[in-house]
């Protein structure tokens, strides 16, 4: 028994420590990554923020509506989605219906924060991929967070 939590152990420590393969690509420039620069979430993607909200701004949390509005590119530079600030998409956070990297990369931003984020394909759009988004993918996300909506408490 000891020597199975033993491999166990080996087996989390080697899986942690393993770098993203988005370490080693290369972006092209209009991408404007810098991985360094950036922090990886314990998900996998990685995420900076390029404008903080004011503290006393509404926060993106588990089950607020968001409204955000982003450019997507991906790691070459293209631009393959945009959403305007005059026309922000809204969506409850946690209810899994947008990228799993957006729905937890926006937690914690406040209204008038900008946040980049660097996303792999498994928490993207995976091997399907999406319009123009090809598939296995890896996408450069600057999102905006332009307002969350009240929630109500029970």
């Amino acid at each position: 028994m000891r020597a199975l939590y033993a491999l166990l152990i080996v087996s989390l420590t080697a899986c942690a420590s393993r770098p993203s393969p988005i370490e080693s690509m290369p972006f092209g420039f209009e991408a404007e990554v810098s991985l360094a620069e950036m922090t990886r979430a314990e998900e996998g993607y990685f995420y900076r923020d390029v404008e903080l909200g004011p503290a006393s701004g509404a926060e993106a949390v588990g089950g607020r509506t968001v409204r955000i509005s982003y450019v997507v590119r991906l790691a070459d530079g293209k631009e393959v989605d945009r959403v305007e600030p005059e026309e922000p998409v809204s969506f409850r956070i946690g209810e899994g219906v947008v990228i799993r990297a957006l729905d937890r990369g926006i937690r914690g931003m406040r209204v008038g924060g900008t946040r980049q984020l660097v996303v792999p394909p498994e928490l993207g759009y995976g091997a399907r991929g999406a319009g123009a988004i090809p598939p296995r993918a890896v996408l450069v996300m600057m999102v905006r967070l332009e307002g969350v909506d009240s929630a109500f408490f029970r």
